[in-house]
């Protein structure tokens, strides 16, 4: 008799653990049960993809593609191609081909500058 009694009583525990779990989880009684089993199951995937981020892409005063964050240009193709500074339109130096990378963003290859030397004032080439 107390053998019946601790197995109803375990059994409703057991109930109210799945309800738990279920609420919890978003998964079925069935597939707890399953799962305490030991029965292969997989869980339904409810992790969301992350949202993609929105970068503003404008035309700026020169009427140019500029992301304004960056000052970068953009071609037709979507690529950077120059440094918006004012009027002039400088070449990427390393520094915006590093910012290029953290934006994952194309560029045009023949649009870098070359450093010649260790001022970086020499680096930035004027490009009409």
């Amino acid at each position: 008799m107390f053998l019946q009694g601790l197995s109803q009583e375990l059994s409703l525990s057991f109930e109210k653990l799945f309800e738990r779990v279920a609420s919890e989880t978003g998964l079925a009684k069935s597939q707890i049960r399953d799962l305490f089993e030991q029965k292969d199951v997989k869980p339904p995937i409810t992790a969301k993809k992350p949202e993609p981020v929105k970068l503003k892409i404008s035309i700026n005063a020169y009427g140019n593609y500029e992301h304004p964050a960056s000052n970068l240009l953009f071609n037709k193709e979507k690529k950077v191609f120059g440094k918006q500074i004012g009027d002039q339109i400088l070449l990427l130096t390393e520094a915006d081909l590093d910012v290029c990378r953290s934006y994952s963003f194309s560029w045009v290859l023949d649009r870098v500058a070359l450093p010649e030397s260790e001022d970086p004032d020499d680096n930035e080439e004027l490009v009409e």
